[in-house]
């Protein structure tokens, strides 16, 4: 019989898409071990597809799995890089259990650097992000390095940033946000991550329109910024897109312009800054993945990215992404996923060196 298991310890939160409740003591420090959660998930006969649908699993190489399958997440348990994760396991397809290792800690580098340590054998899988795997290598002396790892596939579509205004703020429109930074009068922006794309796209956009008066005010994470925009503390804030169209569809706050060269699939009506003259915003975006080390097999690989893949495309998954906000998700291929990331560390470490923090 093939079996899948997945950790569900939650954080006590009810998780609709997985369709259980438990609780995580996941610790966030380096030097202590990751504690491993499991329970059973029945069987799934759902084998519906959307979008471009990945060919059909081959046989598994031989001998292979043989033994648990560890998914390392570094991040929190019911965290936003930790939910979707446990849908696919949920939605895969796979003789042997699979177990979430949830490993938190400094901008997911720890969970991705324990990854990086363990055997290059197709028995230990990784969740990674843009902190990870772009912004914080470029930052800082890391024990690993981000092409230790082959980007076997995306766990949402790379998304894009808005701008951002609170309910109260008397800026209405993407013109009077373009007049606000045109003007020559000072101004004030924030981020939920100093240095991170979202920081970076902005200052992009800003040195193409030629504006030198914005200034930017640091916060401590999204919920520090979303109070900031509540208050009026800043006249606006450059945040992710899905996670803040939800936010404007509740009435929280106002999505102005969306920071890309062309329309957003997901808020087509709402402006684009490439209508102002401002380009090459593609490098700019949020990145979710699955990645293995660059040393397994590949035999193995090829066959992961089948199982996963299907897993993803599986109408169980689109209808998690589609209620989360996300979107119709189609599958890219790891070449693309590659040179999109390769070229998004460019352009990073560029304006990374010009803003002084590498």
């Amino acid at each position: 019989m093939k079996r899948r298991a997945i950790s569900l310890a939650l954080a006590g939160m009810m998780i609709l898409a997985l369709g259980a409740c438990s609780k995580s003591n996941s610790s966030g420090s380096q030097s202590a071990v990751p504690e491993t959660q499991q329970s059973s998930v029945a069987d799934s006969t759902d084998s519906g597809t959307t979008g471009n649908s990945p060919a059909p699993v081959e046989n598994a190489p031989a001998g292979y799995p043989s033994k648990n399958i560890s998914w390392i997440v570094p991040a929190d348990a019911g965290a936003p890089l930790d939910i979707p994760t446990r849908v696919v396991i949920e939605n895969m397809d796979i003789d042997t259990n699979v177990i979430v290792e949830n490993i938190p800690g400094a901008s997911n580098t720890i969970g991705t650097l324990e990854t990086a340590n363990r055997l290059a054998d197709g028995y230990t899988i990784l969740t990674s992000s843009s902190s990870a795997l772009i912004i914080t290598p470029l930052r800082e002396e890391l024990a690993y390095d981000p092409t230790d790892f082959r980007l076997i596939s995306l766990l949402k579509p790379m998304s894009t940033y808005a701008v951002v205004v609170g309910p109260k703020s008397p800026v209405d429109s993407a013109d009077d946000i373009i007049a606000l930074m045109q003007s020559g009068e000072r101004f004030t922006y924030t981020v939920s991550n100093a240095g991170a794309a979202s920081h970076l796209s902005i200052v992009d956009a800003l040195k193409q329109l030629n504006v030198e008066s914005g200034v930017y005010v640091p916060y401590n994470g999204g919920a520090e910024v979303t109070a900031a925009l509540m208050n009026l503390e800043v006249d606006f804030a450059v945040l992710d897109t899905p996670a803040q169209l939800q936010s404007a569809a509740l009435g929280d706050i106002k999505v102005l312009l969306i920071m890309s060269d062309e329309a957003d699939p997901l808020s087509p009506e709402t402006p684009y800054i490439g209508q102002y003259g401002v380009t090459g915003m593609a490098p700019y975006f949020s990145l979710q993945c699955i990645a293995v080390h660059k040393d397994t097999p590949e035999e193995i690989v090829t066959y992961l990215k089948q199982v996963i893949n299907n897993s993803i495309m599986s109408e169980a998954y689109q209808d998690y992404l589609e209620k989360s906000g996300v979107g119709e998700m189609a599958i890219m291929e790891e070449a693309e996923i590659e040179a999109r990331v390769s070229r998004a560390r460019e352009v990073y470490e560029q304006l990374l060196k010009e803003l002084g923090m590498t």
